[in-house]
């Protein structure tokens, strides 16, 4: 378990020094949460930085009565409004292949459909196209 702790750990970091090279991004505090996988950076913005596991394969056809096709990503809604709480700005998504996308929380909320896990926890899904990507 540590050792998986630690690389999450890693790869945030790996995350705040790109953002630090390209646009001189300056942090004050990390604060994780969900097991980790998620921190909020107190910075100039505040950002999100979520580490997932693999995209939300069946998004396509979950909302296909909305017209939606391909994969999505999903995010809790009790971690949303944690993110709304600390004034984050912007969501970074580092998924396992490297690849890194971004999109405001904002446009997030606007663009995402809620619906509730076979768990029974409130999420919020939204298509992986609308996510912008890094690198």
């Amino acid at each position: 378990m540590q050792k998986q702790i630690l690389n999450e750990e890693n790869a945030v970091k790996e995350v705040l020094q790109i953002l630090k090279k390209d646009f001189d991004f300056k942090w004050q505090n990390i604060n994780y949460t969900n097991q980790n996988r998620y921190a909020i950076i107190q910075g100039n913005p505040n950002i999100a930085i979520l580490l997932k596991r693999e995209v939300f394969y069946n998004f396509g056809k979950k909302f296909r009565d909305k017209g939606m096709q391909g994969v999505g990503d999903s995010i809790n809604v009790k971690h949303l409004r944690e993110f709304a709480n600390k004034n984050v700005k912007m969501i970074y998504v580092l998924f396992p292949d490297g690849k890194l996308y971004y999109i405001s929380l904002k446009e997030f909320l606007m663009c995402s459909y809620p619906w509730i896990q076979k768990e029974g926890t409130p999420v919020r899904s939204i298509s992986i196209h609308l996510y912008k990507r890094f690198n």
